[in-house]
């Protein structure tokens, strides 16, 4: 999405001195990734800002993104797909949580429901990223530590009828877990 700017940046960047060229494909990826990264939270950001729900948008993906990282679950095929889906899931979120009326109850259920999938299922891999044992264990581990920072936070939030973030965190969960049963089946099929 981001190859022309990140190739020139690169490039210019060489020209000067200031990286080395046998660098540049990390430069190339860093900056392609740094683009992508920076076009998301602005995204995010602007959705959370039409939609009213700015740090339910922010809290929500706060939550998410480390869960994601270590747990892995279904990834689009490229880039661009990969951005329209975000989109995609985080209006879904964030129209949830502005008009779906959510008890504590309602979050509990979903948080335990989503979190014995969470805890059966993660870390899940992609063919494009296979992962050793070690590595399992590795994102496994990673894996439950935020999952379990987070419910703490979920569980406090609850407890204090403060049902707006809890909502977030549920709604971190129930994705999550989406996504995790979307990968194992897209590795089962594909």
């Amino acid at each position: 999405m981001f190859l022309t700017i990140s190739e020139s940046i690169t490039k210019k960047l060489e020209e000067a001195h200031a990286i080395k060229s046998e660098d540049h494909e990390i430069y190339l990826y860093g900056f392609q990734q740094g683009f992508t990264i920076l076009l998301n939270l602005v995204t995010i950001c602007a959705i959370g800002i039409i939609s009213k729900m700015l740090w339910q948008s922010i809290l929500f993906m706060a939550a998410y993104i480390p869960l994601r990282s270590h747990a892995g679950g279904y990834h689009a095929k490229t880039h661009v797909r990969c951005y329209i889906f975000s989109i995609i899931l985080i209006l879904a979120v964030v129209l949830a949580m502005k008009y779906v009326h959510f008890t504590v109850f309602i979050c509990s259920i979903m948080i335990v429901g989503a979190s014995v999938v969470i805890i059966c299922l993660a870390p899940v891999e992609d063919k494009n990223k296979p992962l050793d044992k070690e590595e399992q264990r590795v994102y496994r581990k990673r894996t439950y530590l935020i999952w379990a920072a987070e419910l703490m936070v979920a569980v406090i939030c609850c407890f204090l009828q403060q049902i707006s973030p809890a909502v977030c965190f549920a709604m971190t969960f129930l994705v999550m877990a989406v996504m995790l049963v979307l990968g194992k089946l897209k590795n089962i099929l594909l």
